[in-house]
């Protein structure tokens, strides 16, 4: 993301599935919003979501969740860095998949993300030159709430 190259403009660009998150850190994340801004047309518009810092602190922080599905069992470890100013959540991701035999094959994952301040991710934006035209509590059109686990900005290229 922080080496996107369009070779064109775009109208419209979304960013979906907490992707931002998973970037190393903020500086990361704006090398990104400035690459969209470079590719996006005049007043078009830039669509994206992030996990909150209460997700990370108050769900995800230093839980394990486990799925037990028919044909796969999953162990979701979090262990959240308190020292963190962008609320880093390391994870390890353990699955347990089902063969036909019964027996099961095991695959691990692991990955961090970052939720930084709702604040800090807007001073971003708008420092990439994007105008916050709409701030939705996921998956909704409600406004965001203080225990919003995720977010998702409507952004568009500003004037200037």
């Amino acid at each position: 993301m922080t080496e996107l190259d369009l070779y064109g403009g775009v109208d419209v660009t979304i960013c979906a599935l907490d992707s931002l998150n998973h970037l190393p850190d903020t500086e990361a994340i704006f090398r990104t919003f400035q690459k969209v801004n470079i590719f996006t047309e005049p007043r078009g518009l830039f669509i994206f979501d992030m996990n909150t810092p209460y997700k990370h602190i108050n769900t995800l922080g230093n839980n394990t969740f486990v799925y037990d599905m028919d044909d796969l069992y999953c162990v979701w470890f979090c262990c959240l860095d308190v020292k963190s100013e962008d609320n880093r959540v390391d994870i390890t991701l353990d699955f347990f998949s089902a063969d036909e035999d019964g027996s099961y094959q095991r695959y691990s994952d692991e990955l961090s993300e970052i939720a930084p301040k709702i604040q800090t991710v807007d001073e971003l934006v708008c420092n990439a030159g994007f105008e916050i035209l709409a701030k939705y509590d996921y998956d909704t059109l409600n406004s965001p709430k203080e225990n919003s686990d995720k977010l998702v900005w409507v952004c568009r290229k500003a004037n200037k």
